[in-house]
C-alpha cells in the first residue's frame, strides 16, 4: 500500500494530535518566556552585554546537562521522562512569575530560574525524537536553501525601521527556521537507530540550543562595543543574519553532496520503512 503523503495527514492519529498540542502550547510559552525575560534583564539593567549573558546562563547547563538528559531518555520511559522535563519548566516559570508579581525579582533570580528552565528543556527535546517520514526529496538542498533564507531574513530584520517589513522579515525567520528544524529532526531519527535516538538528540541539542544561547552573548557582547546602544544592536544583528547567509553558500559550494543529499537513497531503513518512495 502507497503511504498516506498528504501534508497533514499524520493529524489522523490521536496521540499524534495530542502530541502536536501540547508541544504547540509548550514552544509557545517558552518563547513568549523567553522574550518576557530579555525585555526584564534589559528594562532592570539597560546593558547590552547583561542582556547577551542570559543566553551564556542557557548555555552552560545545555552543554552540562544534556547529554545526561538523553541517556535518561533512553533508558527509561521518554514520556514520563518528557513530563518530568516539562514540569520542571513550569515550576520554574510559576517561581518566576511569582517573584515579578511580589517585587521580589532580581536580575541574579533571573538568571537562576532561566538555568534551571534551559536543563528542563534539553531533557525534553531528547525525550520527544520523532520521525515524520513525508519529506520532499533533496532534503539537503531544503535545509541549505532554508538556512540562507533565515540569514538573509534576520539582516533585512536588523536594517529594517518599518513596522510591517520588520513583522514580515519576523514571519519569515521563523518559517525558515522551522522547515530547516523539522528537516533536520526527521533526517537525523530516520538515520539513528531507536535504542540510541535520545542520545544523539543530547548530543545535537548542544549545537541547537546551545549555539543560538551563544550568539546571544556575541550579540550582547557587539552591540556593547558601541556608543550607541542602537548602533549596536543593528550591527550585531545584521553582520549575525550576513554570517549566516554566507556559511549556508560557503558550505553549499564546498560540499555539493550535501545539495543532493536525499535521506531515501542514504538510509536504507528509511526506503525500507516506505518503500514506494515519494
Amino acid at each position: 500500500m502507497a503511504p498516506d503523503r498528504r501534508p497533514y495527514a499524520s493529524l489522523r492519529h490521536t496521540g499524534f494530535r495530542r502530541y502536536a498540542l501540547g508541544m504547540f502550547v509548550s514552544l509557545v510559552g517558552s518563547q513568549m518566556q523567553n522574550t518576557a525575560i530579555d525585555w526584564h534583564v534589559w528594562v532592570l539593567t539597560g546593558s547590552p552585554l547583561a542582556l547577551g549573558a542570559v543566553g551564556l546562563v542557557r548555555f552552560v547547563p545545555i552543554v552540562f546537562f544534556s547529554l545526561a538528559g538523553g541517556l535518561v531518555a533512553d533508558r527509561y520511559d521518554r514520556r514520563r521522562v518528557l513530563l518530568a522535563a516539562q514540569g520542571a519548566m513550569l515550576a520554574s516559570a510559576a517561581a518566576l512569575a511569582f517573584l515579578t508579581l511580589t517585587g521580589r525579582v532580581n536580575v541574579g533570580a533571573i538568571y537562576g530560574l532561566t538555568a534551571v528552565t534551559a536543563p528542563g528543556a534539553g531533557a525534553a527535546a531528547a525525550s520527544a525524537v520523532l520521525a515524520l517520514r513525508s519529506l520532499p526529496r533533496r532534503q539537503g538542498r531544503l535545509l541549505l536553501g532554508a538556512v540562507a533564507v533565515y540569514g538573509a531574513a534576520t539582516a533585512v530584520f536588523g536594517l529594517s525601521r518599518s513596522f510591517a517589513l520588520t513583522l514580515g522579515a519576523l514571519m519569515l525567520v521563523g518559517a525558515t527556521d522551522t522547515v530547516s528544524t523539522v528537516v533536520r529532526q526527521t533526517v537525523r531519527s530516520l538515520a539513528t537507530p531507536d535504542a540510541l535516538r535520545g542520545r544523539m538528540t543530547s548530543v545535537n541539542q548542544i549545537f541547537v540550543q546551545g549555539g543560538p544561547q551563544l550568539g546571544e552573548m556575541e550579540a550582547g557582547l557587539v552591540a556593547s562595543l558601541f556608543a550607541s546602544a542602537a548602533i549596536g544592536v543593528t550591527v550585531a544583528v545584521v553582520s549575525g543574519g550576513v554570517a549566516t547567509a554566507l556559511v549556508a553558500a560557503a558550505v553549499a559550494w564546498k560540499a555539493p553532496s550535501l545539495v543532493r543529499y536525499d535521506v531515501e537513497n542514504a538510509v536504507p531503513e528509511a526506503r525500507a520503512a516506505d518503500p514506494e518512495g515519494p
